[in-house]
């Protein structure tokens, strides 16, 4: 079924929750930082990206099941808000924990993709799961803390402390990229300074990976925070 033949659908349950809520688009888009996001998916008949999807969840106090496809229409508000265990977070992109390499996105990330996938996390005090978003670690170089194959938690940067400046982070590991032209490389790094000088540092067992990268100005590149690591989810092998 395509994102098309499935609209119609999350269009009846997305109008139902309105109604409950005595909210209009516009209300709702303002609710999650995008003056016309609504109206968008309207005209371009396809279902919100992951993150958007939960976003929108969120100002329901729902799931964000409750919004796909096969879910009941609601017919009232929940009688007290919902207690969560647990939070869905959607998993975005693959970053490499070895040195830069290029960004591999999930469908999703980007508005109007397909869903993606997530991992459920236990809330984290002041940072709604709508702020939050994970990555899968590829490599080596944060065997320390993280496996290979494990994901880190991220809060967008923005919402983190009202997005601080470098010095702020000394000490955090972030998820950070890389742009080079039309290349978007990312890696998830300690950041550290030395001096004025602020460098991403591994966290490794592994000989091949204990330099760290300097961020000083290199002409071309345009370096950026995305987030900030608040903490590590891997899942345990059975069998």
């Amino acid at each position: 079924m395509t994102q098309r033949d499935s609209f119609p659908e999350f269009e009846r349950l997305l109008d139902a929750y309105l109604q409950l809520h005595d909210m209009n688009d516009a209300q709702l888009s303002a609710r999650i930082n995008s003056k016309t996001y609504v109206n968008k998916l309207r005209k371009r008949r396809s279902l919100p990206g992951q993150r958007k999807l939960a976003e929108i969840a969120d100002v329901f106090d729902i799931t964000p099941s409750a919004l796909l496809p096969g879910a009941p229409l609601p017919t009232e508000k929940p009688a007290a808000p919902r207690l969560r265990v647990v939070e869905w977070i959607p998993v975005v992109a693959i970053a490499k924990a070895g040195y830069w390499a290029e960004m591999e996105f999930f469908d999703g990330f980007q508005e109007g993709g397909e869903l993606g996938q997530g991992v459920f996390v236990p809330p984290r005090s002041g940072f709604p799961a709508s702020s939050q978003y994970a990555v899968r670690l590829e490599g080596n170089s944060l065997n320390k803390i993280a496996p290979d194959g494990a994901y880190a938690i991220c809060v967008k940067f923005e919402e983190w402390q009202g997005g601080v400046d470098l010095r702020g982070l000394n000490g955090q590991f972030v998820h950070v990229e890389r742009r080079r032209g039309d290349l978007i490389e990312s890696t998830v790094k300690q950041l550290k300074f030395d001096a004025d000088t602020p460098a991403l540092w591994p966290h490794s067992f592994d000989e091949r990976f204990q330099a760290c990268i300097p961020l000083g100005d290199t002409e071309g590149d345009v370096v950026t925070i995305i987030g900030v690591v608040v903490g590590t989810y891997a899942e345990m092998p059975i069998g």
